[in-house]
């Protein structure tokens, strides 16, 4: 059951319903961006720090594209998401960019965890105040 003002995990015509009227935009893999970020991981690869995280942070490319391209704000902001906060989830999300990135999981994978701690009451709060 979900409660009032969260996003539900149920895909309809492409979109994720958020509450009981606002839909997320859940898109076709972002093939070029991924494409863009390996490209420069790759040429990262003989640096001795943490180039993959960098890689997948490199001009918030991946946030940026959720938060603008899909026009996730614009149902976030009803429910208090700052682009602030917004990025603060996602950073604890590196390692499944990375996992993305790698092909290790898949776009919509990557998705509905994201989605998941949008919904999770718990997690927002922590977000939102911690």
């Amino acid at each position: 059951m979900t409660q009032e003002g969260f996003i539900r995990d149920i895909p309809v015509y492409g979109y994720t319903r958020y509450g009981d009227e606002m839909p997320i935009p859940r898109r076709d893999e972002p093939v070029e961006l991924k494409n863009n970020i390996k490209d420069l991981i790759g040429r990262m690869k003989e640096e001795t720090w943490d180039y993959q995280s960098l890689g997948v942070w490199a001009a918030n490319k991946v946030p940026q594209y959720l938060w603008t391209k899909l026009d996730w704000k614009s149902t976030l902001k009803k429910e208090g998401w700052t682009w602030q906060k917004f990025l603060k989830m996602i950073s604890y999300h590196t390692n499944d960019l990375i996992r993305w990135v790698s092909n290790e999981t898949s776009w919509d994978e990557l998705v509905d965890l994201l989605l998941s701690d949008i919904n999770n009451p718990t997690l927002k709060r922590m977000y939102f105040f911690g």
